[in-house]
């Protein structure tokens, strides 16, 4: 987990769906800058640093986070952001990604795609990969359903960001629904569920 108080502070605009961005992978920085805004009706988020090698025979790497995401109405939103990590010209990475979460009523619905850019001598050259990522909910006292669903290229590098797997694609869905009774009733609450999940390794 951040503990630092620099990556800490102000740094909410990088939350996603998806954890594209994860501080903790700049792990011995020397240097660092931050911006965070509002222009108009968008939100803007900036934080580059230099990441010290920890060996004297590898260059520092350079990082830049950049994420704007724009409201759309009152609780639905859009986004965008951008990784990059460069160490030389032949070894990098970069990933671009876009996300949304719209909300009407009781339902909301989240997505998210991105596409990583990597350049590793020891992969033999650049390597491309894409993952997504979609969900949908209906909250409600009586009945209540939520059934996500992702996928990952193995070639999928985020640099910048935390993924437990990857190469794999899986669904989960949960519905329930709740039966109420007289109060003080022998039976007040009924709750039965029904959970599905399904995986698969590329």
């Amino acid at each position: 987990a951040e503990k630092r108080p620099f990556f800490l502070e102000g740094t909410e605009i990088f939350g996603m769906p998806k954890q594209l961005v994860h501080t903790r992978t700049v792990a011995n920085p020397i240097a660092g800058g931050k911006l965070t805004g509002k222009v108009g009706g968008l939100r803007l988020g900036y934080l580059g640093a230099i990441d010290e090698a920890f060996s004297a025979d590898r260059p520092d790497t350079y990082v830049s986070l950049i994420r704007v995401r724009g409201d759309v109405s009152t609780s639905s939103t859009l986004g965008a952001v951008y990784t990059d990590r460069t160490v030389t010209s032949a070894d990098f990475n970069r990933v671009t990604g876009a996300d949304a979460r719209i909300q009407r009523g009781r339902y909301t619905f989240t997505a998210m795609g991105a596409k990583s850019f990597t350049g590793d001598a020891a992969l033999g050259g650049r390597v491309d990969g894409t993952m997504s990522s979609a969900r949908i909910e209906r909250a409600g006292r009586v009945f209540s359903f939520n059934a996500d669903f992702e996928d990952s290229q193995a070639e999928f590098k985020p640099g910048s960001g935390f993924f437990r797997r990857l190469g794999t694609a899986q669904v989960n869905a949960r519905t329930s629904y709740t039966w109420f009774g007289k109060r003080g009733g022998l039976i007040e609450q009924i709750n039965p569920s029904l959970e599905v999940r399904g995986y698969w390794d590329h």
